[in-house]
């Protein structure tokens, strides 16, 4: 009898009662009979290893796409674990410390407050290649005037420069329209490259933030302009549908940072936290007359200021304060908004000399110097306080010395001004006895 083989061609033990022949027509290699098995067993052999070799090497392949885990095991689509790991680790484009939603799990960017269109320029993944669009379709030396960003379009004023013709650039649904203005630019314009496409998403979920509780408002437009001094940096503004007119307008700086209302300046809430921001009075609240607000101002305007400028003169109201310096003669001046966002306000020339070293500048001399007023009138100083003004000293001059001018709001005329010395110790009203 033929022994017989397994598919691989190997020799099998006979599944009969007889023992296999031992006549010795086994290859002494260990290999097949010398006659060999059949040629349509042979095939057949080989086809099996095949199919054999293939089903397994499939199975790997599936087991390593699923990461080790079996089918049966994934979520389903639209599964709970499915929406959280797809909603978790998200990061802003440019790695701010803010993700396309804002802190709170709100989302920063949308036409509505219901809309889920990713196509709106002002949806965080729209709003980036829309930016790149506009800047494909300008030319050499072209300079924007304003920038508006609408749910539905994009539009441009593009200029050549001021009382240069202007141009309107629209992108709506990734179409261009081109149309050219019957007027000239009045306005400082800025380079395209002064658009950050993240910085409208801040500035939105920042507006949020500051909304009441239970508003549900839409995006009208944000708006990217200069102001009408040629030194001015570009800001941003949105405008709010479905709100109370006081908080239908925010703004901050070119990154969309330093967000805060417009139209009393109080600050948008940081990160974290929500509600409607107090208006600042007087060195109350968030007022920046405050010494420790007034300290970041300081340091603020430091921050950014060239080597070697020297503090000549600080405008300092609750929403807003202005920072003057020189260096040679040269002149410049920061402004900084309620949310300590420092802006070049103008450059010039001046013929001033002297000034402080921004270390000089005690943050402290105003909040002290109210506190004695306070005690002299028995009033609320603190709370009528209109604004405040540091004069440094002209050194060519001994009766011009560096002193803080402290301005109140009503009571006696009398007691509206007074004046105090650096540190705010020394107060008195002009021309009396021991007044700075």
């Amino acid at each position: 009898m033929s022994p017989a083989y397994d598919p691989f061609g190997r020799p099998v033990e006979n599944r009969s009662s007889a023992a296999p022949s031992s006549s010795g027509d086994v290859d002494p290699a260990g290999g097949a009979p010398a006659g060999g098995p059949p040629r349509r067993q042979a095939g057949f052999a080989v086809v099996t290893a095949v199919v054999v070799v293939v089903a397994i090497g499939g199975l790997l392949l599936l087991m390593l796409a699923s990461g080790g885990q079996d089918p049966s095991d994934r979520p389903s689509a639209g599964s709970d674990t499915q929406r959280h790991d797809s909603g978790s680790g998200s990061s802003s484009a440019d790695g701010d410390d803010e993700a396309a939603r804002d802190p709170d799990g709100e989302p920063a960017l949308s036409g509505d407050a219901d809309d889920e269109q990713t196509s709106s320029p002002l949806h965080p993944s729209a709003m980036g290649p829309a930016i790149a669009r506009l800047r494909a379709e300008l030319r050499p030396g072209d300079r924007i005037e304003t920038l508006r960003i609408w749910p539905d379009r994009l539009t441009a004023d593009v200029t050549r420069g001021r009382n240069q013709p202007l141009r309107e650039l629209t992108l709506r649904d990734g179409d261009v329209e081109k149309s050219s203005a019957q007027r000239t630019s009045s306005r400082p314009s800025f380079p395209p490259s002064a658009v950050d496409p993240a910085a409208p998403r801040r500035l939105i979920a920042a507006a949020l933030r500051g909304l009441a509780s239970g508003s549900r408002p839409d995006v009208q437009y944000v708006a990217l302009s200069v102001g009408f001094h040629a030194d001015h940096s570009p800001e941003w503004t949105v405008y709010l549908n479905d709100v109370p007119n006081d908080d239908a307008r925010w703004q901050g700086d070119v990154r969309g940072r330093h967000v805060v209302r417009g139209s009393d300046g109080a600050p948008a809430p940081p990160p974290g936290r929500r509600g409607r921001p107090t208006t600042p009075v007087g060195a109350r609240g968030s007022s920046l007359i405050r010494r420790d607000r007034l300290r970041r101002v300081i340091a603020a305007v430091a921050d950014v200021a060239r080597p070697g400028e020297r503090v000549m003169r600080v405008v300092v109201r609750p929403t807003r304060a202005e920072v003057t310096t020189r260096r040679g003669y040269r002149e410049r001046t920061y402004a900084v908004n309620g949310a300590i966002g420092v802006a070049l306000n103008r450059a010039g020339e001046t013929s001033a000399h002297g000034g402080l070293r921004f270390s000089q500048v005690i943050g402290a001399g105003p909040e002290r110097a109210l506190a004695t007023i306070g005690r002299r009138t028995e009033s609320d100083a603190r709370r009528r306080v209109d604004y405040v003004i540091l004069s440094a000293g002209d050194p060519r001059m001994l009766a011009n010395r560096t002193a803080w001018n402290v301005y109140l709001a009503g009571g006696n005329p009398r007691n509206r001004f007074w004046r105090s010395s650096l540190d705010g110790r020394q107060v008195g009203r002009p021309g009396d006895p021991g007044a700075p």
